[in-house]
């Protein structure tokens, strides 16, 4: 081989040796490029969220996350585990309300069986949700649920007044149908609030049955139930803490709403004030 092609070979094995390299490193830059780090617990090291995975099903936005012992590196390179097929790996966010959800093990025994998909609620990953969050659903969002943490039907600063004269101030020039609606909506955005605990929402419910109970004491509104025409605190107060969020909400919204139909419209005002008045101050901290 002459001096000239031995030229041109070496040029072609220089440009296959950098097109190889350059196809060999690419999957771990698009790896980096579609994820974000964000520290966990420090004693258990860092929390791996992939971009890429983000799917959107319902009222809920599904992500995928793994962990690392390393900071900065991807997990299946740390050591540690990157399945993010496992089920007790994907997590989804509300980015409405902020509320978080992920498989989690009923027991410590880590069987695949014994996870269930439930609302995560352990005040110690308070601030790994808060930056999840703002990757997985946007600024915007995350910082409409800041705000929540505030006041649980904001931007509506009415609704959460201390202030009957408020409510009821409103509620005059208002029709059932509005009014109904109206508390539906501020039920929904108080137990969705991610600033009130499960206890705080059952003692709200409780409050709230009172007054139920209070204006209509008429079983047949009820389709016969007696609980709910009770006035007994406690016992409200019970059923509510062996339900979850949407279980105490159901509750109250079906009595509640059940009552208007039953009363007069000239206590309609009245009746909407009251209520109001303890969502109101059930909504911020």
């Amino acid at each position: 081989m002459d001096n000239e092609a031995r030229k041109h070979s070496g040029c072609w094995n220089i440009a296959l040796t950098v097109l190889l390299t350059g196809l060999l490193v690419l999957p771990a830059l698009s790896e980096a490029i579609s994820a974000s780090w964000v520290q966990f617990r420090p004693d258990d090291g860092w929390f791996w969220v992939d971009r890429d995975a983000v799917t959107q099903r319902g009222d809920l936005t599904y992500f995928k996350v793994a962990h690392s012992r390393e900071s900065g590196a991807s997990p299946d390179r740390a050591g540690s585990y990157f399945d993010t097929d496992d089920p007790h790996h994907e997590q989804a966010y509300n980015c409405a309300s902020g509320r978080h959800f992920a498989w989690k093990a009923r027991s410590n025994t880590g069987a695949s069986d014994e996870y269930v998909w439930t609302e995560d609620t352990d005040a110690w990953n308070a601030r790994a949700r808060s930056m999840t969050m703002e990757t997985i659903c946007g600024a915007a969002a995350a910082a409409a649920v800041q705000a929540r943490k505030q006041n649980c039907y904001w931007p509506d600063v009415n609704a959460a007044s201390s202030d009957r004269n408020v409510h009821y101030g409103w509620a005059r020039t208002r029709e059932a149908p509005e009014l109904k609606s109206n508390l539906g909506r501020k039920l929904g955005q108080l137990f969705d609030c991610v600033a009130r605990n499960a206890g705080q929402l059952a003692d709200t419910f409780a409050e709230l049955s009172l007054v139920v109970a209070r204006y209509v004491p008429n079983v047949s509104c009820f389709k016969g139930d007696y609980g709910v025409i009770s006035n007994d605190w406690s016992l409200h107060r019970r059923w509510a803490s062996q339900r979850n969020r949407d279980g105490m909400r159901q509750g109250a919204e079906s009595k509640m709403l059940a009552a208007v139909d039953c009363l007069d419209r000239s206590r309609h005002s009245d009746y909407f004030a009251d209520l109001s008045l303890i969502m109101g101050r059930a909504g911020r901290p």
